[in-house]
Order: C-alpha cells, then sequence, then structure tokens
C-alpha cells in the first residue's frame, strides 16, 4: 500500500524505461524469522551509458530466481542515471519491514529525548 504512494510522489512512473540484464546473482542474508534473500547484480543501458546495479530480493520476488542473462524491465531517473527503481523487488515482507522501521525509530528516539529531558 505504501509503496504505489512512494511511487507516485517521487513521479517514478514517468522516468523512462531500461532493460535490465542479469550479470549475476549471490546468496543474500536472511534476516531471524523473514524469507531468504538473493542479491541480483546486473547492467542497464540508460541516457546513452551502460550502467550497473544491484537489488536484494527475497523469496516472495519474481526476481528471486532468475539466472544470468535474464532480462526484467526498470525505470532509472533520467537526471541521475544511476539511480532506478524495479517494481518487482518490491515485496509485501519489504513494505512491512519498511512501516516498521518508520514507525519504531521515531518513537525510540522520543523516549530517548524525553529521558535526557527530564533528567
Amino acid at each position: 500500500m505504501l509503496e504505489p504512494i512512494f511511487y507516485l510522489l517521487r513521479r517514478k512512473q514517468e522516468w523512462p524505461t531500461a532493460t535490465a540484464v542479469v550479470e549475476y546473482t549471490a546468496q543474500g542474508f536472511r534476516d531471524r524469522n523473514g524469507p531468504r534473500t538473493t542479491n541480483v547484480y546486473f547492467t542497464y543501458s540508460a541516457a546513452g551509458s551502460a550502467q550497473n546495479g544491484k537489488l536484494n530480493v527475497d523469496t516472495n520476488s519474481s526476481l528471486y530466481w532468475v539466472q544470468k542473462g535474464s532480462q526484467f524491465d526498470i525505470r532509472f531517473n533520467p537526471d541521475k542515471p544511476e539511480r532506478f527503481y524495479c517494481a518487482e523487488a518490491v515485496t509485501m515482507y519489504l513494505l512491512f519491514k519498511l512501516c516498521i522501521y518508520a514507525i519504531a525509530v521515531p518513537c525510540f528516539l522520543a523516549y530517548v529525548l524525553i529521558k535526557l529531558l527530564l533528567r
């Protein structure tokens, strides 16, 4: 739910598309109770130059199973071609983690600040 909002706010839907080609994959890490992940390293052509990218995807993404030479679509920032967005890499687990961090970090900082001020 939040992902489409961020997508629209950053106007990523207007970024040009490019075809990414997988160079190789490497086993990622596993959260304590989360899904397994893999790192997908790829290249794409943007604004007339070759760019490299890396995505960390979990088993809930279709990109988890890609092999060398596989292709998928990305969007890149025309002002900064090294910045890209891949909708296939976003999963519910990732969005859940982002929401938890967005709530937990400010609450923790507020708690610490209140404790310091009440000394």
